[in-house]
């Protein structure tokens, strides 16, 4: 984005939403400046601004680091928010066990005898399964009657289920480039991984639809928020043409006809959107970013094992851009 681009006085913020949708605040507003040092800082990797552009260079083997080490601080923290009740006898021992090895594993001091590998293979073998048969819903007995069935959602269950499968893969990344980068390059069973939880995001992502059809949801985004509808988009690497909305919105709207004795003269209208209050779509958008980002960084990372110059490697820098937005 061109500096020209960027609305002059605009202040910035870092925000969180919660399950619900409602957002809160937990930084300062700032210039463009300090919003882009206020990133840099708190990212906490080897990152630079270029050319006072809107851009940032990012360090790959950085920001490898960077998620291994939040699982890490978790552990030693005992943060029960997130490894919690999902953490079985073997789990807590492998992430303990991957704690305490990080840094030698962090300078690559390991080798294919490496004993967590197997371990942590073993847990992804596990774990996998059990995420992609997950789903948004599922029917249960309300407590209080004890006869009717409801559809309750499970958008939680399936953020922990997806939080706790991406730290083992990104364990299991880690390790597998540390172990040996000519190995590493030709690897094939993590990008698999990687397609089947892509794969799984994508089928859940439709089940607040009656008929799991993209054509309801863009409807939703049309009429409803479309903003959702750009998001989706640039996440999935898609677009859309004047041709998918009007075909979107034919599938929702109903078309009724008055008869007038003889003739037909009127046409009511109905247009039925499917509703999202619990803002499950975001929720998941939110989810599909993140393994997209974890795939960019495996792409990344296998791509600087071909460079014969160890010097070049360990600085490869990715640029990002940051974009803004009123």
């Amino acid at each position: 984005m061109e500096n020209s681009l960027v609305i002059k006085n605009l202040q910035y913020f870092i925000g969180s939403r919660t399950e619900n949708g409602k957002y809160s605040v937990f930084s300062p507003s700032m210039n463009t400046e300090q919003f882009k040092k206020y990133c840099i800082e708190n990212l906490g990797l080897d990152t630079q601004s270029k050319d006072n552009s809107n851009r940032i260079l990012l360090n790959i083997h950085s920001l490898l680091e960077g998620f291994t080490k939040s699982i890490v601080d978790t552990i030693r923290l005992e943060n029960q928010n997130l490894f919690n009740k999902l953490l079985d006898h073997d789990l807590k021992g492998v992430l303990r066990s991957f704690a305490q090895d990080y840094r030698r594993i962090k300078n690559g001091d390991i080798d294919y005898n490496y004993g967590l590998r197997l371990e942590i293979n073993k847990l992804i073998e596990h774990h996998l399964p059990i995420f992609l048969t997950t789903s948004l819903y599922k029917w249960e007995i309300p407590g209080s009657s004890g006869r009717n069935h409801e559809n309750v959602l499970k958008i939680v269950e399936l953020k922990n289920k997806f939080s706790l499968l991406i730290n083992i893969l990104c364990m299991s990344i880690m390790i597998e480039f540390k172990v040996s980068k000519n190995y590493f390059k030709d690897d094939v069973i993590i990008q698999e991984n990687i397609n089947q939880i892509k794969n799984h995001l994508n089928k859940v992502f439709l089940e607040p639809s009656r008929s799991n059809s993209f054509d309801q949801f863009y409807a939703y985004c049309l009429f409803k928020n479309p903003t959702l509808l750009q998001k989706f988009l640039k996440i999935q690497k898609q677009s859309i043409n004047l041709y998918d909305c009007q075909r979107a919105l034919n599938t929702v709207t109903q078309y009724t006809v008055k008869c007038n004795g003889q003739y037909m003269d009127e046409t009511e209208d109905t247009v039925r959107i499917i509703n999202d209050s619990k803002n499950t779509f975001d929720q998941v958008l939110d989810l599909m970013g993140i393994i997209n980002m974890v795939e960019f960084m495996y792409d990344e990372l296998k791509e600087s094992c071909n460079t014969d110059n160890e010097l070049n490697d360990q600085n490869l820098l990715t640029e990002f851009e940051i974009f803004f937005n009123k």
